[in-house]
């Protein structure tokens, strides 16, 4: 499931991950096999590799509408605004990809 680079870079290959499945993992009575802390690493996880992304398509002046367009939707999701940490970093990496990229 996990697999080392050799640290952490821009412009490094890496394992794409399911943002929406991992993001908004819950834990309720059909999914009673994943624990409350499982759900939160994975949604934890799933921020970070975002923000990775996010890091990447900045140092590298590139915009995907794919990344973008999944923060957009993320942070329409209702259960966003009972996490407040999660939606002020979607809001940062919005702001950050809304600002055009410095090719200079």
């Amino acid at each position: 499931m996990t697999r080392s680079y050799g640290g952490f870079a821009h412009n490094i290959d890496y394992e794409p991950v399911d943002f929406e499945r991992f993001l908004f993992t819950e834990v309720d009575a059909e999914t009673m096999f994943l624990h409350e802390k499982e759900a939160e690493v994975l949604r934890q996880g799933a921020l970070v590799a975002l923000g990775c992304n996010v890091v990447n398509l900045l140092d590298e002046a590139q915009r995907h509408s794919e990344v973008y367009n999944f923060i957009i939707s993320a942070l329409s999701y209702p259960e966003i605004a009972q996490k407040t940490f999660d939606k002020e970093v979607l809001l940062a990496m919005k702001s950050a990809l809304d600002e055009e990229p410095d090719v200079a």
